[in-house]
């Protein structure tokens, strides 16, 4: 079973070097967004201490595969896109 990485920014940036197996790339990304709810569940003031959390799901070459990521803002603010 391949090997999937999520790595942590925002706050402060975590390595995972553990990593996960699981059976493929669409089982990751529903990890990767489990991940960010556990995240908030445990310190749901974060996203009042930095701007966002940014989870940087990746396989075992390091390619990310995908970018989880959760923020918020006011109603008359934009929202930022970036590529």
């Amino acid at each position: 079973m391949p090997r999937y990485y999520f790595q942590v920014a925002g706050g402060n940036h975590v390595l995972d070097v553990e990593g996960r197996d699981l059976p493929d790339p669409a089982a990751a990304r529903f990890a990767g967004i489990r991940f960010a709810g556990e995240i908030l569940h445990g310190m749901p003031t974060l996203l009042y201490e930095t701007a966002f959390i940014k989870i940087d799901v990746t396989d075992e070459t390091g390619k990310v595969l995908f970018k989880v990521l959760v923020t918020t803002f006011a109603d008359d603010e934009r929202i930022p896109i970036t590529g």
